[in-house]
């Protein structure tokens, strides 16, 4: 099969080139997330992981969190309509 592993560290990550894609992703929502308060960025974490692991990849054709547990996650509007 001629396969190869590349290993890649915290500092030279330009190994593999989705996860360039990834974390530039990650960066751009952070700084929309956290344009008003820099230094708060961890905070906003959890919403960065939700929306990542939410919004339809075009390389795989589902999100994430649908491509490895089978559904979407749901969102706060599924529990606002609920009630």
């Amino acid at each position: 099969m001629d396969t190869r592993l590349k290993r890649s560290t915290a500092f030279y990550p330009q190994i593999n080139g989705q996860i360039e894609v990834v974390i530039r992703t990650i960066v751009q929502l952070l700084r929309g997330y956290c344009s008003k308060h820099p230094k708060s960025w961890d905070e906003y974490l959890e919403y960065i992981q939700h929306s990542y692991n939410r919004v339809i990849h075009y390389s795989i054709y589902n999100s994430p969190y649908e491509t490895y547990f089978g559904y979407l996650p749901p969102s706060p509007f599924d529990y606002m309509l609920d009630q």
